[in-house]
């Protein structure tokens, strides 16, 4: 049960920011797993989340470490349901380290497994990651085409989170591209959200964003 919780707590920790209570929270979880001899697959998504909260903590190398450990605690599990969100956190480090190409590559696979395996929530969220690096090489269309169906997606899902994140990424493909009207619209949509929940990081972009005349 302990186990459990400290996950969870962890999941909320990440999407505050409060990354080093994250990464407390996960290791600390994983150490008591450790010791009652639990179940791989539960093993396998601690490891995902602690590479997950690296990677967030622009820690790449230690994130690609805890990424490819659970891809081989999976692999023993014979699981494959994590992974399309294990490839979308190796797309999310890969393109921390700018390697777009491996990242395009990472989030292309992670697409196709979530529609594999009719995951629609995973869907939207690597289709908002698809968008991010279509933005980083400059290929803005294709990102607000990516990042608008995110937003649908994650809509129709209930993934609040999800969705106001793919509306700050919109947000700033906006800005880029000089359109106000629009970016304040999204930043009015998405913001409340990051406001209710405690995210930190994202609500330090937006409010970025918003300083931009």
């Amino acid at each position: 049960n302990r186990v459990f919780v400290d996950n969870n707590l962890g999941g909320i920790a990440l999407n505050q920011g409060r990354l080093d209570d994250a990464l407390l929270y996960y290791h600390r979880a994983l150490r008591a797993l450790e010791q009652i001899g639990g179940s791989l697959w539960v093993m396998g998504v601690l490891t995902l989340n602690l590479g997950a909260a690296y990677v967030k903590r622009d820690e790449s190398s230690l994130g690609f470490e805890y990424l490819e450990r659970a891809r081989d605690l999976f692999a023993q599990a014979k699981s494959r349901d994590l992974l399309p969100e294990l490839h979308r956190r190796l797309a999310e480090a890969h393109q921390a380290q700018s390697e777009l190409v491996a990242a395009q590559r990472e989030a292309e696979t992670s697409l196709a497994l979530a529609e594999e395996l009719a995951m629609l929530g995973e869907q939207g969220l690597t289709r908002r990651e698809l968008g991010k690096i279509a933005a980083q090489v400059g290929r803005t269309d294709d990102a607000e085409r990516e990042l608008q169906h995110a937003i649908h997606i994650l809509t129709e899902v209930g993934d609040n989170y999800g969705r106001a994140c793919a509306q700050l990424s919109l947000a700033e493909v906006c800005s880029h591209a000089s359109d106000a009207a629009r970016r304040a619209q999204l930043l009015g949509e998405c913001m409340p959200v990051f406001e209710r929940l405690g995210a930190t990081l994202e609500m330090a972009r937006a409010q970025t964003l918003l300083s931009i005349s």
